[in-house]
């Protein structure tokens, strides 16, 4: 059982920390639903196991991750639903040139 609990915990921090990198390296935007994703179910699976072991100083710092970033998704999703592009700023990986 610990094993399993640790993969889950590995898994949840590593979303996190993956989109933090992406986000550094220009491969994604804050207001992007891949970023929001990663965000939101890395800490959710982490508010999960905060609540399951009674680490409550954890569950406020990943509860109140979980529901900003859901947040935040629901919004976005919302804006490209209706066609009004949200965050459509050039990645770095996107640019021919130089911002201006």
């Amino acid at each position: 059982m610990a094993e399993a609990n640790q993969a889950v915990q590995l898994v949840g921090a590593g979303l996190i920390l993956g989109a933090f990198v992406l986000l550094q390296l220009g491969r994604t935007a804050p207001a992007r639903p891949t970023y929001l994703s990663m965000n939101f179910v890395g800490a959710a699976l982490l508010t999960g196991e905060a609540w399951r072991t009674g680490q409550h100083g954890f569950l406020v710092l990943e509860g109140v991750w979980a529901l900003a970033s859901g947040i935040a998704l629901v919004a976005s999703v919302r804006i490209r639903l209706r066609g009004e592009g949200g965050d459509r700023r050039p990645l770095r990986s996107d640019r021919s040139s130089p911002p201006e």
